[in-house]
């Protein structure tokens, strides 16, 4: 019988391979509206996950950040008196010195 050989990986060769991630990472997502959803004019309310932290803001057409209100594990933002058309938002979450910003977010008015 043919003998195989074998590479044994070293620990460094290992850690590069599967990097340490923090489970506790701080974390903002934008979960309404999903992407390229198309909202009906008049009002809607746009709901924020994050870890926890001090507050939450967002940006809506690159405009000024505007704080959301925190609710039953999320953070919500009432948008009303907007126009027709494209626009994205993006969140973003205070810790103390720390701020984490969302991806940014795209949909529709009609």
């Amino acid at each position: 019988m043919a003998k195989v050989a074998t590479k044994k990986a070293s620990a460094k060769t290992t850690a590069k391979a599967a990097p340490k991630q923090n489970a506790a990472e701080d974390y903002v997502v934008l979960d309404h509206p999903v992407n390229n959803e198309i909202v009906k004019p008049g009002h809607y309310t746009i709901r924020v996950g994050a870890s926890p932290c001090n507050k939450v803001e967002i940006s809506i057409d690159d405009q000024p950040w505007v704080p959301c209100r925190h609710a039953v594990g999320y953070w919500w933002y009432d948008w009303h008196g907007y126009s027709a058309g494209s626009h994205q938002l993006v969140a973003r979450l205070h810790k103390g010195e720390d701020t984490v910003v969302s991806r940014r977010r795209r949909f529709k008015v009609a």
